[in-house]
């Protein structure tokens, strides 16, 4: 699998663009005595489509990852990755009148930790307050994860995603289009890490790039 390299942060202007077309880079989590990872701060990722004309995004399209050869944390990493990313089209295609921060939050609690959460919660009050939604459908073009590996008795699974958002839009409260300069490709990282009761969940997020070529 690619190194998870190019963490290029976003800055307070990070514009949700492509939904993860911005990064997020963690410091090295140190981990607590009964092996939960102490969550710090990550930098700013995005969040995902929706269905053209919809509040209600369809499931993004997936193309099918070949499972047989997964060990079941591997198989729970990615379930839970896909997880967090179809919870952020349903979040991205609310209307801006619907924001909530308990909404989002609850969201997204069960497939991510710590300040990930902070972070798109934050971005996702941007939008609203810019009365953005975003609409279209986004497809899975592939996904790979990786060997688990463990430090400080935590383990960890990096799962790369990459994504065909060519029909992504940014749409204002009348429903004219928004020019948010999304690329038609994202390929990003995912760490997912262990917590007490053995579901992965989404630590780190990574920009790995604007291609989906291997």
């Amino acid at each position: 699998m690619m190194p998870l390299t190019r963490m290029l942060t976003i800055g307070t202007a990070w514009l949700l663009a492509a939904l993860l077309s911005g990064c997020t880079a963690a410091p090295e989590p140190s981990a607590s005595q009964n092996g939960t990872p102490s969550p710090t701060a990550t930098t700013t990722p995005t969040p995902t489509p929706t269905t053209p004309g919809s509040s209600t995004p369809t499931p993004s399209g997936t193309t099918p990852t070949s499972t047989s050869a997964l060990s079941a944390d591997q198989e729970l990493a990615l379930s839970q990755t896909r997880g967090f990313l179809a919870a952020l089209d349903k979040l991205g295609a609310r209307p801006a009148s619907r924001f909530s921060q308990r909404v989002v939050t609850e969201a997204l609690e069960p497939y991510a930790i710590g300040d990930i959460i902070t972070t798109y919660l934050d971005g996702l009050r941007d939008y609203a307050e810019e009365g953005v939604h975003l609409a279209g459908t986004v497809h899975e073009v592939w996904a790979d994860v990786a060997q688990p590996s463990r430090h400080d008795s935590v383990t960890s699974i990096e799962v790369t995603v990459c994504r065909d958002q060519r029909a992504l839009r940014a749409l204002d409260s009348k429903g004219n289009v928004v020019d948010k300069g999304f690329p038609d490709f994202l390929r990003y990282g995912f760490e997912m890490r262990g917590v007490d009761d053995a579901v992965f969940k989404v630590w780190r997020v990574t920009n790995l790039g604007e291609s989906c070529d291997r």
